[in-house]
């Protein structure tokens, strides 16, 4: 069994047309240890839902 090794806080912000300003947490529980790994996959979770929302507004 794998041991809870880490909890990361992401933090977002995004900038909206009209000028607004928005943050959003998300955390994450790991059994990872490696911060540059970690970040890895957290940015590598994230990039399909990213391209999906990019295809779905520039289309």
């Amino acid at each position: 069994m794998k041991r809870l090794k880490s909890i990361v806080l992401c933090v977002s912000t995004k900038e909206k047309k009209n000028g607004d300003n928005t943050m959003e947490n998300r955390y994450y529980i790991s059994s990872l240890h490696d911060i540059s790994l970690l970040s890895q996959e957290i940015r590598g979770h994230w990039d399909p839902f990213l391209l999906f929302f990019l295809l779905m507004h520039l289309s």
